[in-house]
């Protein structure tokens, strides 16, 4: 059964920035393979834009001090999160 989601959701935006970012980064490759570097370089700029507002809205999706927003901050690479447990990374 397919998941339905409001355009409002968070789940939403966050699939439909991610999906932005894909074209645009395949789009850049491909004006970059036609020799139209201009192009190129402004479909980049779209596909980074993308990627900032996907993480924007990660971030607000994860509730503060949450194990969501722990297992984020960990996959993100953040030094805390990776040395520190869940209950001692909460403490902060």
């Amino acid at each position: 059964m397919a998941e339905f989601l409001t355009k409002d959701s968070y789940e939403y935006r966050l699939q439909d920035a991610n999906a932005k970012r894909e074209h645009y980064k395949n789009r850049a490759g491909y004006e970059k393979s036609k020799g139209r570097e201009s192009n190129s370089s402004a479909d980049n700029a779209m596909a980074n834009m993308a990627e900032m507002e996907a993480e924007i809205i990660a971030q607000r999706m994860n509730k503060t001090n949450s194990r969501a927003q722990y297992e984020h901050e960990r996959q993100a690479g953040d030094p805390n999160a990776l040395k520190l447990s869940f209950e001692q990374w909460k403490k902060l």
